[in-house]
């Protein structure tokens, strides 16, 4: 297995690119981590799909990635001579979090793994993802945020929050889980006039329960 040395990771849930970096986000130091070099066409699924790997990989990435005070149990990165991506993954194999790297040491990795020989990444696609791939670091957290939001109220049984948000987008009323329905379709489908306004709506909501 092939390692790369000394780099700086912001790994997320949505993939930022790192000139999206805020000073705020928890940097993780990396001292070694395991490098795979991928197709062309792995890459971009990799970008497209929530993936799952394998458990064969799984086992051979273990605790192979050293920060500077711990270890990453799942975590790698992947590249196809052109961009390098890092991945973690939890102890199912499923894909958790990622990042991109600082452009200077994007390049140097790219210049290290040259001679590297293409490696088995052996992953399946789960959910495709690539209708976010265009949104703004600060879209894509609203939407996560608001879509979070929801699924809590619903699974919490808090309908009239429901019934709220619902009436105050479309000016009617249905079935509760029509509703539910609804504000979800509108946030799957990247509606962000009517998903900013949930926001301010929420926060209104929040503020008003202090």
């Amino acid at each position: 297995m092939n390692y790369i040395y000394d780099l700086v990771l912001n790994f997320k849930s949505n993939f930022i690119e790192f000139y999206e970096w805020n000073k705020v986000d928890e940097f993780t130091y990396i001292e070694k981590i395991p490098i795979f070099r991928v197709t062309d066409i792995g890459m971009k699924e990799i970008l497209d799909y929530r993936i799952r790997i394998n458990n064969n990989l799984l086992k051979q990435i273990y605790n192979k990635t050293y920060t500077n005070n711990t270890k990453i149990s799942y975590s790698l990165l992947v590249t196809d001579m052109e961009r390098v991506i890092a991945l973690k993954f939890n102890d199912e194999g499923k894909l958790i979090g990622k990042s991109s790297l600082l452009i200077d040491e994007e390049d140097a990795v790219i210049e290290e793994v040259e001679m590297y020989d293409l490696e088995i990444f052996d992953y399946v696609k789960l959910d495709n993802i690539c209708d976010d791939k265009f949104l703004t670091r600060r879209e894509k957290e609203v939407k996560n945020s608001i879509l979070n939001e929801i699924n809590f109220l619903y699974d919490k049984k808090k309908y009239d929050e429901i019934n709220y948000l619902y009436y105050e987008i479309f000016s009617k009323k249905k079935s509760i889980k029509d509703e539910y329905n609804s504000l979800i379709d509108i946030i799957n489908n990247n509606c962000f006039d009517k998903i900013f306004y949930l926001e301010k709506i929420i926060k209104m909501i929040k503020e008003k329960s202090y």
